[in-house]
C-alpha cells in the first residue's frame, strides 16, 4: 500500500474510532480476512441482524483497517453488527479475486446467519463489487440478502 494511504489511516482512523466507540475484531472467514465491528449497544430487534460491508478504493488503494471507516459508521449509527470483507485486490490480485473473496465470505456466512437477516452495503468500488456479488448469487441460484445498498 502506498505510504500516502498508510498516513491517511494513521491520522483518520483513531479519531473516528474515538468518536464512534465500537469493538473491532480482525479475523478470518472462508480463508478471507474480515473485520467484525460491534457497536456498544444493539437493540433487541437487531440482535440477529448483520450488515456485510465491501469497501471502496478502486480495487487497489484501500485494504486492511483503512477499509473499515464506513463499517465503523454503519455499525454505530445502525446499531447492528457489521462484517467488513478485506478482499484481495490489485495490483497483486486481478479481478475476479475480489468477487471470489466476497462470494466465499457470503457462502460461509449464510451457514451461520439467515440471509433474510443480512444486508449488503458498500460505496465506490465496494458498491460495484456488491452488485457483482448479487449477480453472481443469482447466477449460482444462492440465497440473496434481505437488502443491498450500493
Amino acid at each position: 500500500m502506498p505510504l500516502r494511504m498508510n498516513k491517511v489511516g494513521e491520522t483518520s482512523l483513531p479519531p473516528l474510532m474515538a468518536h464512534y466507540p465500537v469493538e473491532i475484531l480482525a479475523t478470518g472467514m472462508a480463508g478471507v480476512r474480515v473485520y467484525q465491528i460491534v457497536p456498544p449497544q444493539i437493540p433487541e430487534q437487531f440482535r440477529h441482524h448483520l450488515l456485510l460491508h465491501v469497501h471502496g478504493g478502486g480495487y487497489t488503494l484501500v485494504s486492511g483497517e483503512l477499509g473499515i471507516g464506513e463499517a465503523i459508521l454503519a455499525a454505530y449509527r445502525c446499531q447492528k453488527r457489521v462484517l467488513s470483507v478485506d478482499y484481495r485486490q490489485g495490483p497483486d490480485e486481478a479481478f475476479p479475486a475480489s468477487l471470489e473473496d466476497a462470494l466465499a465470505v457470503w457462502q460461509a456466512l449464510i451457514q451461520v446467519q439467515a440471509p433474510a437477516t443480512i444486508g449488503l452495503f458498500g460505496t465506490s468500488a465496494g458498491g460495484g463489487l456488491l452488485l457483482a456479488l448479487v449477480c453472481e448469487l443469482r447466477r449460482l441460484n444462492l440465497p440473496l440478502p434481505r437488502a443491498t445498498l450500493p
